[in-house]
């Protein structure tokens, strides 16, 4: 499994990575800092795109938001599901992640046990799982 993980914070980047490799070494987590950045890496994975994209709303220049509609217009990334990253869980926003075709709205974890045992979950869902608790899935 690759995960794609597009975050401006380079702790947010750096723990969420330690989280993945903690649930499983196998799954391959590929980080970028801005939307521009993570558009020239998906264009580059021509074999072999992510299973998973999770997205920071809250990003400089180019916003969470504005990097899901260029996402979702790509024909070659249209089909990759976007979880939404974000500190915050307004109604409002999951409204706006559905309507935009996001897969998801996940709220940051206050502890590492915590992101840990959410990420496990929404990666278990895109297997076939449940859906998690806190994730407002499309």
């Amino acid at each position: 499994m690759k995960i794609m993980l597009i975050d401006d914070d380079s702790d947010d980047r750096e723990i969420f990575g330690e989280a993945v490799y903690d649930i499983g070494s196998s799954i391959i987590v590929e980080t970028a800092w801005s939307a521009s950045n993570a558009l020239e890496k998906l264009n580059a994975m021509t074999t072999s795109l992510p299973d998973i994209i999770f997205l920071d709303i809250n990003m400089p220049i180019v916003s969470g938001w504005d990097c899901l509609t260029l996402l979702k217009q790509d024909p070659a990334l249209s089909s990759v599901p976007v979880v939404m990253f974000s500190t915050s869980a307004h109604e409002k926003e999951k409204l706006t992640a559905q309507q935009m075709g996001a897969a998801g709205l996940m709220t940051k974890r206050s502890s590492y046990e915590s992101l840990k045992a959410h990420l496990r979950a929404i990666i278990d869902y895109f297997h076939g799982g449940e859906l998690p608790a806190g994730f407002t899935g499309s």
